[in-house]
């Protein structure tokens, strides 16, 4: 009979011999992302997709000198964002750290996961900015932000 080590006479089969290592799998292509979302959207019980209920939550931290990126100049950012996806963002200040703020997104879970994916993006794009030495990206004047006040709610 088989046990826990394998095939008979403490043989291991094939399926649970060690595997070795292999190289990380390759990132999927932007079509097998959008088929992996449109998976997990059509897998969400009609309960919580229906568009009333606005129960989720999601947070996230963001550096403090990125959040200018979310926000936008006088909240466009937020309010363009929260206007495609049904969701309030709300950005607050991080207790335990002045380098980073929270990002608070709620509203239907679909829309809280568009509205995650918007904001990560534009989190990114302006740390490639950043990286690639284009300058002036965290003044406030520059491209909006907190003006130096606690949180937004957008």
């Amino acid at each position: 009979a088989d046990d826990w080590r394998g095939g008979k006479g403490g043989k291991p089969d094939a399926h649970v011999m060690p595997q070795p290592r292999s190289a990380p799998a390759p990132a999927p292509s932007p079509e097998a992302n959008v088929d992996m979302l449109s998976a997990a959207v059509s897998a969400v019980p009609d309960k919580l997709a229906d568009p009333s209920d606005q129960s989720q939550t999601i947070q996230l931290s963001c550096p403090a000198n990125l959040v200018s990126a979310v926000i936008g100049k006088g909240g466009s950012g937020v309010k363009e964002i929260s206007a495609a996806t049904g969701t309030r963002i709300n950005i607050r200040d991080m207790e335990a750290s002045v380098s980073e703020k929270v990002i608070l997104i709620s509203g239907n879970v679909v829309g809280c996961v568009s509205a995650y994916l918007h904001v990560v993006s534009r989190i990114s794009t302006m740390q490639e900015m950043m990286g690639a030495g284009v300058t002036g990206l965290d003044d406030p004047s520059a491209g909006g932000g907190a003006g130096g006040w606690g949180g937004y709610d957008g």
